[in-house]
């Protein structure tokens, strides 16, 4: 059986979280992150990495997916590099795999949304689609 999954939609002002199960057929947001306002924009703070760290404890998390920002025509945006770090980092920090995957358009299909869950609504979006693409290739 598969390991659980948590998505991270790492934002400026905000992390976007979801989780799915370890069958990988329900996958659910969580509470939006707001990140401090004097953090580096592209690198997890010690209060960051222990709140994913206690997601990745509670939900049993196997391996982590991160929204990867590109342009509408797939081709890698300005912002492609800082995630691919961040990525090296949370993967360091974390000691789980961490996958990146498209997040074109996420964020804006949500924008407003739930009550303030839209950057949650957005790591569903990247995990649903991390799912469904697994699900497509060959093993």
């Amino acid at each position: 059986m598969s390991a659980a999954l948590l998505a991270v939609d790492w934002g400026l002002k905000k992390i976007g979280l979801a989780t799915a199960d370890a069958a990988r057929i329900l996958v659910s947001p969580q509470k939006v992150y707001v990140r401090k306002k004097n953090v580096r924009p592209w690198k997890p703070d010690a209060d960051e990495v222990k709140h994913l760290r206690e997601l990745i404890e509670a939900y049993d998390v196997g391996a982590v997916v991160l929204g990867l920002p590109l342009n509408a025509n797939g081709t890698e945006s300005s912002s492609s590099t800082q995630t691919r770090d961040l990525a090296k980092l949370l993967q360091e920090s974390l000691g789980l795999p961490v996958h990146l995957t498209s997040e074109v358009l996420t964020s804006w299909a949500h924008r407003g949304q739930a009550g303030g869950l839209d950057d949650s609504l957005a790591a569903v979006t990247i995990l649903q689609d991390f799912i469904d693409n697994e699900n497509r290739t060959p093993t």
